[in-house]
């Protein structure tokens, strides 16, 4: 799955051969769509458009049943929410972004099954990548004057800060949770 421009639509197809992709999401003006993540099951493909539109941008995020082609897009907060970051392992929970810019965003889930949305305990909080069991994720937070990562379980507990470099960025855990890789600004 990618996104390709002009239209930015999300394409589905064959890794083997992906001249053979299918848009699944239509062409529409001022419309980006990203942020794309599988279901863990494979059944789904979870993703976010951006709306640029005369009020302002606006977000939604959206979920693509890959056999039936039908979308739903989740009742959330068009004009707060964006960046559709992870799945959970068990596929239950969609963990994405909210606020107005990022220094002051904080994560929020999403329940895949019910559409009700929660936010997750800690401020200043963005990019969250679910742990491979799925108790707990990693972040990045600026609540030290840096963006660090992060790593605090799903209940709110064992909260760690992973590094301490400064501009440490987007982090995807291993398979089996032995390792994090990230971007730093270091």
């Amino acid at each position: 799955m990618f996104s390709r421009y002009p239209g930015y639509q999300m394409w589905l197809g064959p890794f083997s051969h992906p001249d053979r992709a299918k848009a699944i999401t239509p062409a529409i003006e001022d419309t980006n769509s990203g942020d794309a993540v599988f279901a863990p099951d494979g059944k789904s493909i979870y993703y976010s458009t951006k709306i640029y539109g005369s009020s302002g941008t606006t977000y939604r995020i959206h979920e693509y049943k890959i056999k039936t082609k039908k979308s739903r897009t989740f009742k959330l907060n068009p004009f707060q929410d964006f960046g559709l970051s992870d799945v959970s392992p068990n596929g239950r929970l969609l963990a994405f972004n909210r606020g107005t810019d990022e220094d002051a965003s904080k994560i929020w889930f999403v329940d895949t099954k019910t559409g009700k949305s929660r936010p997750f305990k800690p401020k200043a909080a963005l990019g969250a990548n679910f742990s491979p069991d799925g108790k707990s994720i990693t972040f990045v937070s600026n609540r030290s004057g840096k963006f660090h990562l992060w790593q605090m379980g799903l209940d709110g507990g064992g909260q760690q800060q992973l590094t301490d470099g400064g501009g440490e960025w987007g982090p995807v855990s291993s398979p089996v949770g032995n390792f994090v890789v990230y971007l730093s600004a270091d």
